[in-house]
């Protein structure tokens, strides 16, 4: 077994079936570097079964770099059901992003442990957020590819991780208006 198909296989075995799994068209992959190409094929842009987690077809989500003036080399990868994101670079290095508060932080050196990562259920599960979505999740709220849950007052305009409502609004729009706080 290559050293792809294992951290695919590890991916899988930790993180589980995509849920609402969408598959590239053929040639839609072309210059992405080639363990990228790989994993979508294998794995499509999709949700982790229980929602948090959605891996992003980078194409679809091009405008997020635009909207928060990021490196246009950075390529959209996953997003967690309160709209942060993790990017790749095509060198390889892997970085977590929150739209609240603008912060682009590194997390893995390699798209290897970058996936590697992603896959692993206590890496994201951490995230503050988490609680919150799996309160929503079990009370029957569902996001799609397009929403997100959203906050208000959101956090750079005096919201709260805890205390702020949750609403599902539309994914874009929501970091449209992170954007411009």
């Amino acid at each position: 077994m290559t050293h792809d198909e294992q951290v695919l296989a590890y991916f899988h075995k930790h993180f589980g079936n995509l849920t609402d799994s969408v598959f590239a068209e053929t040639g839609q992959l072309d210059g992405y570097p080639a363990f990228l190409q790989l994993f979508w094929q294998r794995f499509g842009f999709g949700a982790r079964a229980d929602g948090f987690v959605w891996l992003l077809d980078p194409a679809e989500h091009v405008w997020v770099n635009a909207l928060f003036d990021l490196d246009r080399r950075l390529i959209p990868f996953a997003r967690t059901s309160f709209g942060d994101l993790h990017f790749l670079d095509p060198e390889g290095e892997g970085y977590s992003f929150s739209p609240s508060y603008q912060e682009l932080q590194p997390m893995a050196v390699s798209l290897h442990s970058a996936v590697m990562s992603l896959g692993e259920p206590g890496y994201i599960n951490d995230d503050p957020f988490y609680e919150r979505h799996q309160e929503l999740w079990a009370a029957g709220e569902r996001i799609d590819r397009s929403s997100c849950f959203c906050l208000t007052p959101a956090l750079p305009l005096g919201g709260d991780e805890v205390t702020s409502e949750v609403y599902r609004g539309d994914f874009q729009a929501y970091l449209t208006l992170l954007s411009q706080a």
